[in-house]
């Protein structure tokens, strides 16, 4: 048998679940903007990132072209 203070605690715990459940779905469309926005920054950094490996090729063989015995 539960006491009255475990019953009252799992009457918290619901209606707190049943609180974060209703902020969730009511910030649903900024949370989907947002992560939209994370997405876009992820490309934005993949393709510094590829721009990057690329120029460092660039330089690698231009110096290697110049300098023919350093490796």
């Amino acid at each position: 048998m539960q006491t009255e203070a475990e019953i009252s605690s799992w009457h918290v715990c619901g209606q707190v679940s049943r609180r974060v459940s209703e902020l969730v779905l009511e910030n649903h469309p900024a949370y989907a903007a947002e992560l939209e926005r994370v997405m876009e920054l992820e490309r934005s950094l993949q393709d510094a990132n590829d721009i990057c490996a690329t120029g460092r090729q660039y330089v690698e063989c231009f110096f290697l072209s110049l300098c023919p015995s350093v490796e």
